[in-house]
């Protein structure tokens, strides 16, 4: 009993692996996989209520770009991945993705991390070469507390010579209806892809993978 307790509990990550979120992972990696052959910026928007697979199916896509790109001989993005509730302001972000890019903050004056990776991706010869998959989850955090920052991150990815893949995971489904025209306005508004609740079949097939593996 108590393994089956544990199997089933909201916080194990389930051993068998996810189900039932095939066809969002699928449109996920299809979305990364075009961002990376053809080495390009992109944003993708993930919706859905909590517990609905989000961040689980985010992580495994992250792991089979990672696969396929070294199948296919081609450069592996590197990665990065933040969660917003835990950043001290908001806009340490930017520096975090700085960080990442592994540019010296100090080389550039008094810019502002959100300024150099502009003046970064405006510019071919201050570009980098490797794509950068960036991973934000808990987004309602900015799109509540602070929506310049978040519309600024989106805007990185329209640069020309940006070399951001980002996905932002947020619970509130209803929350893109407050930021998107917005974003639509800035000429960066991102794929959305929603994680609907799960039907009873779906939660049905769940409790039984989890319940194998116990």
């Amino acid at each position: 009993m108590q393994a089956v307790k544990e199997a089933l509990h909201v916080a194990t990550t389930p051993s068998c692996g996810l189900v039932c979120r095939d066809d969002e992972q699928r449109r996920v990696f299809e979305f990364c996989k075009a961002c990376v052959q053809q080495e390009r910026a992109g944003s993708l928007y993930v919706c859905g209520c909590p517990g609905t697979g989000k961040t689980l199916s985010i992580s495994k896509v992250k792991q089979s770009v990672s696969r396929w790109a070294d199948e296919m001989g081609m450069e592996t993005p590197d990665d990065l991945s933040i969660n917003c509730t835990n950043l001290g302001n908001t806009s340490d972000i930017f520096g975090k993705i700085l960080e990442k890019f592994q540019v010296r903050k100090k080389a550039s004056g008094k810019l502002s991390p959100l300024q150099q990776l502009q003046r970064m991706f405006s510019h071919k010869e201050s570009a980098p070469r490797r794509m950068l998959l960036v991973v934000v989850d808990e987004m309602d955090y900015l799109i509540t507390r602070d929506r310049a920052v978040l519309h600024d991150l989106f805007m990185l990815t329209t640069l020309q010579f940006s070399r951001c893949i980002l996905i932002g995971i947020a619970n509130a489904i209803d929350l893109a209806d407050r930021f998107l025209p917005k974003l639509e306005s800035l000429n960066c508004k991102p794929l959305v892809i929603t994680f609907r609740a799960y039907s009873k079949d779906q939660i049905s097939n769940i409790i039984n993978h989890r319940l194998k593996g116990s």
